[in-house]
């Protein structure tokens, strides 16, 4: 998994409360070992088939004796927000109880929800001090259409409508689906002008700096 960037403030157990008794959230309330922070998902995303509609969600940790603070909880979501194709790395596991609303488990160990909160607003601050998180960039309008079973590289493109989401600020969506059509041309994943593909999370950058563009298949 690639380095993520994460923040966020402790919310208060009312706050939990607040979106039901049925989000697996509220499955260990009583556990000591927890920790509550919120999360920014600036745009709509999706983690496989848990849709993750834009604004503010609740993580909490739902530990045993293996501690899980709520940094490590919002580095870890970061992370599966960003995999191509919502497969989590083992021996993670996700279960889905709505859209938003997910518990990611590690064995019998570690384990933690997001539940969707509401749209962000003034009044959520969210901060990287307290263990908390922020994910999303510039995602492009519209989709890009794969016709047929393709790959590039080691990264596998089924066919269907991909999303595509600038990085770094300097590309611009247009010129990114130029890109990503032309390295559609090169299976073998050998880019030319020093671009290079990141197969799990579904990247191209240029070189070793964090510029270019990521594609995930539309929800």
């Amino acid at each position: 998994m690639k380095a993520v960037r994460s923040a966020a403030v402790t919310l208060a157990l009312g706050a939990v409360i607040a979106v039901g008794a049925s989000a697996p959230a509220l499955a260990q309330q009583n556990n000591p070992f927890q920790c509550f922070s919120k999360y920014h998902v600036v745009v709509p995303d999706h983690i496989g088939k848990l849709r993750l509609p834009a604004g503010i969600y609740q993580i909490q940790t739902n530990s045993g004796t293996n501690f899980l603070s709520c940094s490590r909880a919002a580095y870890l979501f970061t992370g599966f927000l960003d995999d191509f194709d919502g497969v989590l790395p083992r021996p993670w596991k996700m279960e889905v109880a709505g859209p938003g609303n997910a518990l990611f488990k590690r064995g019998r160990g570690q384990s933690f929800s997001a539940v969707y909160i509401g749209p962000a607003s003034a009044g959520v601050p969210v901060s990287p001090t307290n263990g908390g998180g922020t994910h999303g960039t510039a995602t492009c309008p519209g989709t890009f259409q794969v016709v047929h079973n393709d790959r590039i590289g080691r990264l596998n493109l089924p066919a269907g409508r991909y999303t595509i989401t600038t990085l770094g600020g300097r590309l611009s969506c247009r010129a990114s689906s130029r890109l990503f059509s032309r390295f559609l041309q090169d299976p073998d994943g050998r880019l030319s002008g020093g671009w290079v593909v990141l197969p799990a999370s579904g990247e191209f950058v240029r070189g070793t700096s964090h510029y270019g563009f990521r594609v995930k298949p539309a929800s």
